[in-house]
């Protein structure tokens, strides 16, 4: 039936193509993923040496793999994310009495996918928003003002069969000009959140049974610009650099019950996947002084990881386009939050 494996992309998609995709590889569900990454650590020492306060930032990346498929789709989408205890603040007053707090962190993701004039790549666009922790003691607090980010994502079909489908590409990732603010001893804290990130995937789908399919993704994430600390008594600043990641992700399904051509419920799958997260370099630390003599130490989270999450899924398809999502993720190894619940929804064209 097939003459070659890479059809031309004059003749993108070929008809009988289609109907055999449909059932197959396109049939399957878009990986779920864990999407959480520490952030960025403020700590404050006095200037006898002992700690007074410190506060933690929420996730400034995204992982290609997350709510994503390495074949080709034309979808919108909406993911809600909840992780709990996943940022904490503390304080140390005069006398020497604790606070801590730790929170969850909330995360919405909007967009969509779109094949342009049918060629085989497709680009996607996505605004995320995360919550922030919110913090307040007589020593350390925080605004609790959440982070705004997009990603673009080019992808580009490498070689497909019915049953399976290679392709590659590239995200641009970019914080939306975020300011997080916070006072530590009454010295004000200004963190400028300016990162921008290239991320270069690959990606890799089988459904070589009615049932069964499986599917994997490999990306880089690349900082090519910093974010900033400023310590407003008296005006300083310092930049940190973020370092380069590595993602790994592999998911696994069965397809419980799949009908095309049922009425309203045309398909359930369960689906169970494992994210793997490591930094190839360390990050740098910087220390800030003010007025009062008190020591500012900004580190970044990312600086020492070997994450390892596993996420547990069920998706539900009604009317053959639209699927709905619920997922559990639970980390593994180098715990960053409890547990996650999310809930998404794909609606396919």
């Amino acid at each position: 039936m097939f003459e070659s494996d890479s059809p031309s992309p004059a003749a993108w998609p070929p008809e009988n193509v289609v109907t055999q995709i449909d059932r197959t590889v396109n049939g399957v569900p878009e990986m779920i993923g864990d999407s959480y990454f520490p952030g960025g650590r403020v700590l404050a020492g006095n200037n006898a040496g002992a700690t007074i306060g410190s506060f933690e930032f929420t996730s400034r990346r995204v992982n290609i793999a997350e709510n994503n498929s390495p074949f080709l789709q034309e979808r919108v989408f909406v993911v809600y994310r909840r992780f709990d205890e996943a940022v904490e603040g503390h304080a140390t007053n005069l006398l020497g009495a604790v606070a801590n707090s730790r929170e969850s962190v909330q995360q919405v993701t909007a967009g969509f996918e779109w094949m342009p004039f049918q060629h085989p790549w497709s680009i996607q666009a996505q605004f995320t928003y995360t919550t922030n922790l919110d913090f307040n003691s007589p020593n350390v607090s925080l605004d609790g003002t959440g982070v705004g980010s997009s990603t673009v994502i080019w992808k580009r079909l490498l070689h497909f069969t019915p049953t399976s489908a290679l392709s590659a590409g590239f995200g641009v990732h970019w914080l939306m000009d975020n300011e997080t603010l916070g006072t530590i001893a009454g010295t004000p804290v200004r963190l400028n959140e300016e990162g921008l990130y290239v991320q270069p995937f690959a990606g890799y789908v089988n459904y070589g049974s009615p049932c069964w399919f499986h599917q994997y993704f490999l990306q880089f994430s690349v900082p090519v610009h910093d974010n900033r600390l400023e310590i407003l008594n008296p005006g300083r600043s310092t930049g940190i650099d973020d370092p380069v990641l590595f993602h790994a992700d592999a998911s696994v399904g069965y397809w419980l019950y799949q009908d095309s051509y049922a009425r309203h419920l045309t398909g359930v799958a369960v689906i169970g996947e494992l994210h793997y997260t490591n930094n190839l370099e360390d990050t740098d630390q910087f220390t800030l002084v003010d007025a009062g003599g008190n020591n500012f130490v900004l580190s970044n989270n990312e600086s020492d990881m070997d994450y390892l999450n596993a996420t547990l899924g069920v998706q539900i398809d009604l009317y053959d386009q639209t699927s709905i999502r619920v997922a559990a993720v639970i980390p593994l190894a180098s715990k960053t939050f409890d547990v996650a619940a999310q809930i998404g929804i794909n609606r396919r064209f």
